[in-house]
């Protein structure tokens, strides 16, 4: 757990010096693969260096309906301002797959600092994807 504060010390101040892109998690277009699109110099560059770490980077967890979530294991790459994430066994079609990530984390929206409503944990990007 500390190397994740760590991690999400670092990420935030490169963070802070990226364009303001948001960040894009889907399928690829044959639904093999995760891919997070719309990645800033900084993000990128603690990817490379976290490149041994991929559970620092990306979680990637399936649910079914009669099942607990089971995490899926598989490897990252960087393709162009992408990170993509192939999976150890196939995606199942009909599955849901929650994935959770730091890229593009924070503690809050601009409108969250403007209310002052900022906690004092990271958000992390998460998105539900059906394949």
């Amino acid at each position: 757990m500390n190397k994740f504060k760590v991690f999400a010390s670092i990420f935030l101040m490169f963070a802070s010096c990226t364009t303001n892109k948001t960040t894009q998690i889907g399928f690829s277009k044959d639904s093999t693969r995760i891919v997070i699109a719309d990645l800033g110099e900084a993000e990128l560059y603690q990817v490379r260096q976290l490149k041994d770490k991929e559970n620092l980077i990306i979680q990637v967890f399936q649910s079914k309906e009669d099942s607990l979530e089971k995490e899926i294991k598989g490897k990252i790459s960087i393709s162009g301002d992408s990170l993509v994430f192939t999976p150890n066994k196939p995606l199942e079609k009909g599955s849901t797959y929650m994935v959770n990530t730091l890229i593009g984390a924070n503690f809050g929206k601009t409108e969250d600092i403007l209310k002052s409503d900022v906690g004092y944990k990271v958000k992390t990007l998460q998105k539900e994807l059906l394949r």
